[in-house]
């Protein structure tokens, strides 16, 4: 295939089964036009597609490819994964991207001494390496996580927000990690691939399904998590709850006499005694102590 003006970058590579790796970027129009006019309808629109998820299908003499990678972008999330789009068949791979790709960066610019011969290699390649830098990404959070469990019973801030956020980081990562086994393993059966090749699939397999795996214990640690914090906020409600229904409890008749004793009306008992004001003082002083000392002994407080 003629390398078109619009690619970002391209390698050729002769030997016994030459072909051509072009690499483009979706965001320039003349990409766009480029495939559209290149391609069949169905090629075209996997290549076009704006919202995609992890696949693997075989389709006329090539295979259409989905795949994700961790955001290193900077000032990206690490949970909003980006796509990559391929089409390949035995004599071209094309790959297009819409957002960088650590993984396609760093094969590129080691792809001449990467001794790939083929571009069934060179899919192996990417999936190995993205599925490498997932790894990484779910090591650092499980990190993260360890970290949250250990200051979980410290008086330490307060950990809600951190949580919420890695909850989400993972619900987000695990959409696409889930479909992304199930493409290389569709990968690692197909017949085009060396035995070689098949073996590096296999083992990106076994580390997708370790991701997996990662994903959800870390979900269900970061559930054990929040339901810790619910726990602990919602005892500290009741403690503050009950406080407050104990004083409350004491202060009520104290309240009700104060109240009954401060009337203007004719007829108050010791209106007229100069001692009256400290005797109500004292018989309130002796009722709530009385009060204090029944609820301890009703084991209230």
């Amino acid at each position: 295939m003629q390398v078109p003006d619009c690619a970002v970058w391209h390698h050729d590579v002769g030997g016994d089964t030459p072909f051509s790796w072009i690499h483009l970027d979706l965001t320039r129009e003349e990409t766009r036009t480029w495939i559209k006019s290149a391609f069949e309808k169905t090629v075209a629109d996997h290549l076009l597609e704006p919202e995609t998820r992890p696949r693997y299908e075989p389709f006329g003499s090539g295979v259409l490819v989905n795949l994700r990678g961790v955001n290193l972008n900077e000032g990206s999330d690490i949970e909003d994964m980006v796509s990559l789009r391929l089409w390949i068949t035995d004599d071209v791979l094309i790959t297009a991207r819409l957002r960088k790709l650590r993984t396609v960066e760093t094969l590129h610019e080691r792809f001449e001494s990467s001794g790939i011969t083929s571009s069934w290699s060179t899919l192996v390649a990417l999936a190995d390496g993205l599925t490498d830098r997932i790894a990484t990404a779910l090591a650092e959070m499980d990190d993260k996580v360890d970290m949250l469990e250990e200051v979980m019973f410290d008086r330490s801030p307060d950990i809600s927000h951190d949580v919420t956020v890695m909850r989400k980081q993972v619900i987000k990562l695990r959409r696409f990690v889930g479909p992304q086994r199930v493409a290389l393993t569709k990968i690692s059966a197909d017949e085009r691939l060396s035995n070689k090749d098949k073996h590096l699939v296999f083992e990106a397999v076994n580390r997708a399904t370790h991701n997996l795996e990662s994903l959800d214990a870390g979900r269900d640690r970061l559930t054990i998590l929040q339901e810790h914090l619910d726990a602990h906020q919602n005892a500290a409600l009741g403690r503050n709850s009950y406080v407050l229904s104990v004083a409350a409890a004491i202060f009520l008749p104290l309240g009700f006499i104060t109240g009954l004793f401060g009337v203007n009306v004719a007829g108050m008992p010791g209106i007229q005694s100069p001692m009256a004001f400290w005797l109500l003082c004292a018989g309130c002083t002796a009722i709530g102590l009385a009060l204090f000392l029944i609820f301890r002994w009703k084991r209230w407080l």
